[in-house]
């Protein structure tokens, strides 16, 4: 199960391109913050990637729709 701060992992790191895979069992792309409700992964969102002890802030620029069966295990989509 997603922590509540999950959206996806990683699955593929380019020199100047991170492409992440949504959670599956992720119900909406929206989370209610003490600020109020925040739209995450949209394009022109920021989104913090772990990277060992540190965080990396990435800004999302582009989002593709992939039937699951399309994918292969030795291909990125991009």
């Amino acid at each position: 199960m997603a922590k509540d701060y999950e959206i996806g992992r990683v699955v593929a790191v380019d020199t100047a391109q991170v492409t992440s895979e949504l959670n599956p069992e992720l119900k909406g792309m929206s989370r209610s913050t003490y600020e109020g409700p925040l739209e995450v992964g949209r394009i022109n969102s920021c989104v913090v990637i772990p990277v060992g002890a540190q965080r990396l802030v990435a800004m999302v620029t582009h989002v593709v729709l992939v039937e699951e069966s399309k994918l292969k295990a030795d291909q990125t989509v991009g």
